[in-house]
This record gives structure tokens, sequence and C-alpha cells, in this order.
């Protein structure tokens, strides 16, 4: 057990272990403050960090000193919620609910990314790690199981090492089926980094057949992964699943059969779904050839940067990926980009960017508004944007929720009536408006202010925490 944590109310308190004379450890302190940077940056509320006689009064048997000082939990806390001490006591208004479960979360995912990073927790365990071929025959000297013993080692002695097989592989074996998210691959130090190169990662249930060699490309398991590489000596890569699997067998494939295929890597590691969500994938000097969707149009979709050309492919919903070529010949440089339904290979070529679009999460359809000034209930997304993003109007009243786009007024989300939308005037300031900027009006929760008259000199009125904007 690396954490531990009551939570109780009230006063708005991060109790740590210890007391006047007994400190807990520097860690446990800078924990409990960087977590409350992140609750104040939710709502502006402001917890105290400190020992329970230090804020409190002197107690005796409480679970969170037994849980530091006699188990040895390398983390333990005790949190005071809302309301602040002397105020309605242990009476919190109903609206401050949800905004006290969101700066609480806030401080624990801090909490819970630290502990996961410091103690390697989003690493699962690999059961069995096998190969096809191993270098001279020899698995004592490069077999695959140097590949999950943890060790980096200077040179190719004691790594996994392949024989120079058209399509050299490796599998990995988890314990039981688990989801996973991503792969790390570190990478021989000494020398021939290069050789990391058109691998390709598959994942999923299946096992690859035993008496399986390195002449023939797998097929068990779906393809969840892509490095096109070269890679570096020394380098270690994080390659990022398109979207977390439920797996037990993993294999790495160099999938390039021009190229001598030696699998030479130092160690390879297995990421649960506590890592974060995966970016989106971009392979550059890698070609694509496949379904093409504009072949028609040849250069009227044409784009200027790699980065134009996955804007053009995330605007069709029926591209799966894109692929941009840079060309100079004869001084005359020229820009193809191409948006594809489907692909048949990924080839080598220096000239390209390619990848799958790179989509937001779409806003959700519907909003649950509670408020002052307007009117809460039930705001529904309306079927074209409004600034280039999705607005709201109320279920029955002239109400609606919009994004003010880049005007006088910081270009914040707001709520107004809808005619500012209906007639394209951006000057409105808001009767609420948020506090924070994001892609959608569902993420901002509790952050909104509301616009005051008698705010001195500003719009700017105070952030109310009576104004809470939610997807239903």
């Amino acid at each position: 057990i690396m954490f531990f944590q009551s939570i109780h109310s009230y006063s708005q308190l991060i109790l740590t272990p210890g007391n006047i004379t007994h400190k807990p450890s520097d860690e446990v302190t800078d924990l409990a403050n960087k977590g409350n940077d992140a609750l104040h940056a939710i709502n502006g509320e402001d917890y105290t960090v400190g020992c329970i006689p230090c804020l409190l009064y002197e107690v005796t048997g409480d679970s969170l000193n037994w849980a530091y000082w006699t188990v040895g939990i390398p983390y333990a806390y005790n949190f005071e919620l809302r309301p602040k001490r002397g105020s309605t006591n242990y009476i919190l208004a109903k609206e401050q609910i949800i905004p006290t479960a969101k700066e609480t979360w806030a401080w624990h995912e801090v909490a819970a990314r630290q502990i996961i990073e410091e103690f390697e927790l989003g690493y699962i365990k690999v059961d069995e790690s096998t190969a096809s071929s191993t270098y001279l025959n020899s698995e004592a000297i490069c077999g695959a199981q140097y590949a999950i013993d943890g060790v980096i080692r200077p040179s190719w002695w004691k790594t996994l090492h392949t024989k120079a097989d058209t399509y050299s592989w490796v599998q990995l074996k988890l314990s039981s089926p688990k989801m996973v998210s991503a792969v790390e691959v570190f990478n021989r130090v000494d020398c021939c980094g290069d050789r990391l190169r058109m691998l390709e990662v598959r994942a999923g249930l299946d096992s690859v057949p035993a008496g399986t060699t390195g002449d023939v490309l797998l097929t068990q398991n779906e393809r969840v992964a892509f490095f096109p590489g070269p890679g570096e000596n020394g380098k270690t890569y994080k390659i990022k699943f398109l979207s977390p699997k439920l797996v037990q067998f993993i294999t790495f494939q160099l999938t390039d059969d021009q190229y001598v295929n030696y699998l030479n890597l130092n160690e390879l590691k297995v990421l649960g779904i506590f890592d974060e969500e995966a970016p989106c994938e971009v392979w550059e000097n890698i070609n694509i050839p496949g379904n093409d969707l504009n072949i028609a149009t040849v250069n009227e979709d044409d784009r200027d940067t790699w980065q134009e050309c996955r804007e053009l492919c995330n605007e069709r919903p029926e591209c799966n990926f894109f692929e941009w070529q840079h060309k100079v010949g004869s001084g005359v440089v020229v820009n193809h980009c191409w948006i594809k339904s489907g692909i048949s290979e990924k080839v080598p070529r220096g000239d390209h960017v390619s990848g799958p679009p790179c989509r937001a999460m779409p806003c959700c359809d519907e909003l649950s508004v509670e408020g002052s000034n307007f009117f809460g209930g039930k705001y529904r997304k309306q079927e074209k944007d409004y600034n280039n993003k999705a607005w709201y109007k109320h279920e029955s009243k002239n109400w609606c929720i919009f994004h003010g786009g880049e005007d006088i007024y910081g270009g914040h989300w707001k709520v107004d009536v809808c005619g500012f939308v209906e007639t394209e005037k951006n000057w409105s300031r808001g009767y609420g408006w948020s506090e924070i900027e994001a892609e959608c009006p569902g993420d901002i929760g509790a952050n909104w202010r509301y616009y005051s008259w008698s705010s001195a000199g500003s719009w700017t009125g105070p952030v109310d925490p009576r104004i809470v904007i939610n997807c239903n």
C-alpha cells in the first residue's frame, strides 16, 4: 500500500502526519501542496496544509498517523472538505456539492499520477518473452528473456538479439488479460540503433503459434501501433496504442524486408490504462499507398504543411489517413496532400509525412444547467457551429450557451439570450461566462463567473458557485 486517505468534513484542510516536533517526509508535504495548487485552480477555494495539532488540536489514535508511522505507508493524508471552519459547520449548500467534488478530484488526480510514476504502478509485469530466433542460436547469451529482466546493458551481450531474419519478431506474454495503452522500447546502447525501424506492434488474446519463424509477417491479433524509425542508440521510445486494449500477448516485428532485420533491444515494458491519453500519431518519412478520396481534385486539395493536410482529413468523416509530400525539383517546390479511406502498406520515403486523423472528441449533445440570472434546465446542441464551436439552446426558453470567438470580451463561453447567435453579434458579455477555456462548455463545470454591472470598471464578476454546467 503506497497511499492512505480518509475524507471528512469540514474545515477545508489537507492534514499530514506528525505534530509540532515530528515531521513527515518532505515528499509528503510537497505532494500535499502540489495537489492543493491543482485544487485551488478549479474553483479558487483555499485549503490549508499541515498536521492535525498544527492546525486543529492534539488527538490520539487517529488512522492517519497509524497508517504513516506504524504501517509505513509512504503517503498518508486526511482531508477536511468544505465549508470553511466557523461558517455553517457541517451544513454544505447543495449547489456546492459538485464544485467540492471536482476540486477534491483535482487534488487526488495529482496524487494518483505521482504515486503511479514514483512506484511504477503504471507498468504491467510481463510473464514470458519469446523470439523468432536468437543470435548464434545461443539463448544464454542473446535470449528473449533479457528483454524483460529490467537491466539496461552497455552492449549487445545479454540483450535480446535475433538472427537476421526477414521479419524478426519478439512476443511478450502477460500472466492474464489486462488493459494496455502503450509499450516502451529501450534501444541498444552502443551501436546499431537504426536497426529499429518499420516496427509493427500487434496485441490481443492470441499467441504466435509454436514453430513460427521470422520469415513470415505475423497476422495474430490486431495491429495497435507502428514505429517507422529509424531508432537511435540508447534511446527509449514510448509507443502508444491508438486506444487501450484488453490483451495478453504483444508482438514486436520488423517489417522492412529490404533491410537486414536484426531485432536487438535492451528492454521492453508494458503500460496499463494509467498512462496518459495517446497523442495523435504522425509517421515521418513514410509513404502510404491506398484509396485516395481526393484523387479527382488533384492539386485543389494540396496544403502547404502536413498539419494543414491532417486538418483536411479531420474535416472529412470518411478519411482514415492523410499523406503529405514536400517535393523539391529543378528549383520548384510542390506540396501534395492526399486523404485516404484506407491504405495497403507503409513504405519508407524521405519526403512524406503520413498518419491517421487527429479529431477531438465531439461535445456532448445535451447540457444540464444550474444558474442565477438566467434559466437553468436542459440546453440542446444545435446542428450548425457558431464561431467554429458547438452551441446550445434552452429546451423551451430563448437562452443559449455559445462561444464568443475572438471578440473584445475575451472569447469566453457565455450564457445569454439567443439573439447574439442568431444575428451573429459577438459583443455579448454574457450573464454567465467561463472562468477557464475549454473546447466544450460541458467541460467547464462550476468554473463560471457572472456578469455584474456593479463590478468597478470591469465586467468580470466573481466566480458564482451557483452556476454549474455539465453534460447530461
